[in-house]
Formats: structure tokens, sequence, C-alpha cells
């Protein structure tokens, strides 16, 4: 019963489904949260992550238009793996003039 799991845990869970509901490519769940389990269990807050799946989306977003390449998006549980999402946190896409 959920009443079971430990505060932090049933956070997590609140936490995921917010990430899982914005990161549009739904592959591996159970994987994915296992690795955004570990992000917050190490310490990153659930706003830096979400700050840079936001930034992921926006960089594909600039590929897409920018570049006019069609970049495969990254496994969820991939892109929170070893520190790949670290390089969106601050990507800003800005359309072209």
């Amino acid at each position: 019963c959920s009443s079971d799991l430990k505060p932090a845990e049933e956070q997590f869970r609140k936490e995921f489904k917010e990430f899982w509901d914005y990161y549009d490519y739904k592959v591996s769940r159970q994987d994915a949260f296992k690795a955004f389990k570990a992000l917050r269990r190490k310490g990153v807050e659930f706003e830096i992550i979400m700050k840079a799946a936001k930034g992921y989306m926006g960089f594909l977003k600039h590929k897409r238009i920018r570049d006019g390449f069609e970049q495969q998006q990254k496994y969820p549980a991939g892109f929170l793996r070893n520190e790949y999402w670290k390089d969106y946190v601050d990507f800003q896409y800005r359309p072209p003039m």
C-alpha cells in the first residue's frame, strides 16, 4: 500500500510523473524512474531536472528549425544518466530572426 512508502519515495513518484508527462519520448518508464530517483537521491533538485528537460526540448527544436536536422531524442533514462542532462540546464531556444 502506498502509505507504507517513505515520504521521499512518494515525492519522487509525483515529481517523476511530472517529468514523464513533460518528456515526450515515452520509452522504458521503470528504467527512467530508477535513473530519476538516483539523481534525486544524489541531491539534484527537481527544478534543475525539469530545467534541463526543457533546455533539451529547446535544443532539439533548435536543431530541427535552425539546422534542418531531426535529431533522435534520447531515451528518458539515457537523458537522466551519466550527467548528460547537465548540458541542457541553461540552454535557451531562440527562434531565428
